[in-house]
């Protein structure tokens, strides 16, 4: 019966998403203490708390004033926890907290491409660490192109937050809402914009990895054409998923599969090598 992730890479999914829920879970709890607990918003009764911003910069501006003041805060709590926001050169070499995760998945992608190579019967040397492949001209380019992919992701993630927070604290301050409201509002797109996208996003950067990884140690064996190995349900019926099945069966050139994995979110399809009779 097919497997359910031939790319075997359920580890790496779970500690990139882990990461990252662990960071926007920090943010939660900087909103709580500052909103609810020390209403630097103004919004209730104010109690001491020795963090966050200084009540007393807030007490005289406008409501507009206060608003944009606390969230250039609350972005720079962002940008320096989250986004670790860094230069474009930096992030191309890796020096980023996800570049971790997706080198070792694209890693993965070129170790797997190559047993698949040899199970057909070729001739492909075994690589057995990071420092063997990343060696490679040909993968040390490459990879640059998969870290900033997720960076770039990463970014607009905590972009979109940004703007739905901007919205929950015009409310909070037009409509009068309490502390403990207007905490829970804000941790709301937290939660929804911030952490479940970056848990997809941890996913499908993943994925995206291994599958560029594979066709690029592919290329560099000389192959030109693959096909995909298609994730089936977990259930054990050996359905494919629909929207998997649109690549089973069919071949590609390398150049037509580049991007076509992960074709859905949780997707978890890889390619294999064709070889020419």
């Amino acid at each position: 019966m097919p497997t359910t992730d031939p790319t075997r890479t359920k580890t790496l999914r779970d500690a990139f998403g882990s990461d990252a829920s662990k960071r926007f879970r920090s943010i939660k709890g900087d909103v709580r203490e500052s909103v609810e607990e020390l209403d630097i918003l103004q919004l209730g009764t104010q109690r001491a708390v020795n963090s966050a911003p200084d009540p007393r910069e807030y007490e005289f501006l406008s409501n507009p004033e206060k608003r944009q003041r606390f969230q250039a805060w609350l972005r720079e709590q962002v940008d320096n926890g989250v986004l670790e926001t860094t230069s474009g050169r930096a992030v191309r070499r890796g020096e980023h907290w996800t570049a971790q995760y997706v080198q070792k998945a694209y890693a993965k992608g070129v170790t797997d491409a190559g047993a698949k190579i040899r199970q057909q019967g070729g001739d492909a040397q075994v690589l057995e660490n990071l420092e063997d492949i990343f060696n490679q001209p040909v993968h040390s380019s490459k990879i640059e192109l998969v870290y900033a992919r997720a960076y770039d992701g990463l970014e607009g993630i905590t972009q979109e937050m940004d703007t739905q927070i901007s919205r929950e604290l015009s409310k909070a301050i037009s409509q009068g809402w309490n502390p403990r409201k207007a905490a829970r509002k804000i941790n709301d797109r937290v939660d929804k914009i911030g952490m479940t996208r970056a848990k997809t996003l941890s996913q499908t950067e993943i994925i995206h990895a291994h599958a560029e990884g594979t066709l690029d140690r592919f290329e560099s064996e000389g192959f030109t054409e693959v096909e995909a190995d298609v994730e089936h349900h977990t259930a054990g019926d050996s359905r494919v998923c629909p929207k998997c099945a649109s690549l089973q069966g069919t071949t590609y050139t390398l150049e037509e599969a580049r991007g076509r994995i992960p074709i859905h979110p949780r997707c978890r399809c890889t390619w294999v090598p064709i070889v020419d009779d």
